[in-house]
């Protein structure tokens, strides 16, 4: 099992978009300064879904932990789900419009209760990565309900 984790292309430290150290963490927002950046994190997500679409063994992870945002002091925040939900609709949009045309259909996920907003009740999202023990085991409680499989992340090769 394999899943490709959107966030590990794009960041600050690799001065995609020139940002700045203050605008460390954008990369999960649709921040007017991050709007260059965007266009790369979907070209990556098209040109990986065309051409990861002939192996049946791949699961995809929109992004992980997409709420957390580490600042130049060495500080962590979570960033509100009104940032990072229609980052997140943007990057989900783009994978399922470049899957549409092509002949297999893999599933999509979102991590779900750590540093993530909630897509566990969303059709689109086939399968909820959870991280650690206590996310993982509040997912079960919280997302049981909504009859999709609940995979550890950490036992998930990413690229």
């Amino acid at each position: 099992m394999l899943a490709i984790d959107g966030d590990v292309s794009w960041n600050n430290i690799q001065n995609v978009d020139s940002n700045e150290a203050e605008d460390c963490g954008l990369f999960s927002t649709i921040d007017s300064r991050n709007q260059a950046v965007i266009r790369y994190q979907k070209a990556y997500i098209r040109k990986i879904a065309t051409e990861l679409n002939e192996y049946d063994n791949l699961i995809f992870d929109i992004c992980d932990e997409p709420s957390l945002q580490g600042l130049p002091d060495g500080s962590i925040i979570n960033l509100p789900d009104s940032i990072v939900v229609p980052w997140v609709n943007a990057m989900k949009e783009v994978f399922l419009q470049a899957e549409e045309l092509l002949p297999k259909k893999h599933l999509l996920g979102q991590t779900v209760q750590n540093l993530s907003p909630d897509f566990s009740g969303e059709s689109w999202c086939s399968w909820l990565p959870a991280e650690y023990v206590k996310p993982a085991e509040k997912a079960l409680n919280l997302n049981y309900k909504n009859n999709k499989p609940i995979i550890n992340v950490d036992r998930i090769i990413r690229l």
